[in-house]
């Protein structure tokens, strides 16, 4: 993660701070970004590191932990090399329904979802990127307010979940405990193929 970091340290102006528009501008000129998706990368990255919202300064960027580089990377694509951190990588991974019951359960539990919470439980809980959990909250939130609902599911519909095609044996593996928590866990796992015994051996 230090490339991150140094790139990161590329972007500062004259004043030693890095602007939401300098970001903006390396994320389209060197990642490639569009500019929709270095707008939503720069939010992202800004709403976590700046304390003002404008401005993060090279103090914060000398300070930033593997794990703050490692979410950066993902937000900015700046580990697209490795295939394993893209979200096409998950998208041949998860499957489907498991990634739509993830959703389901985790905005009925909540009355807003907001991104941070998507994607903390996306990472932590289903095992997931933290740049595939926003692209897949993004789907949600087409009004870009920080938030998403049961409403706002019902509104954008299965669309987001058809890239998921994945035969799910890692996912089921790695992601126990979440199951443990969810209603009819058997039926997830026998829809996914899964003996119920297979189930109760790794429980």
């Amino acid at each position: 993660p230090e490339h991150v970091r140094q790139a990161l340290m590329g972007f500062l102006d004259e004043s030693d701070v890095l602007t939401k528009e300098m970001l903006h501008r390396g994320l389209v000129e060197h990642r490639d970004m569009s500019d929709d998706e270095a707008e939503r990368a720069v939010d992202d990255v800004f709403r976590r590191l700046s304390s003002d919202g404008n401005v993060i300064g090279r103090d914060v960027i000398s300070a930033l932990e593997e794990d703050d580089l490692k979410l950066i990377a993902d937000l900015t694509t700046m580990d697209d090399d490795d295939v394993a951190n893209t979200d096409e990588y998950e998208n041949v991974l998860f499957p489907r329904e498991t990634v739509r019951m993830f959703v389901d359960e985790l905005v009925k539990s909540h009355e807003k979802v907001t991104s941070e919470e998507f994607v903390e439980k996306w990472v932590n809980e289903f095992g997931g990127s933290a740049r595939a959990g926003f692209k897949l909250f993004n789907a949600f939130d087409v009004t870009a307010k920080g938030y998403i609902s049961q409403y706002d599911l019902s509104q954008v519909g299965d669309e987001p979940f058809e890239a998921f095609n994945g035969g799910g044996k890692e996912v089921d593996r790695g992601n126990i405990e979440f199951f443990k928590e969810m209603e009819d866990v058997e039926e997830v796992f026998a829809a996914e193929g899964k003996e119920e015994e297979t189930l109760h051996e790794e429980l």
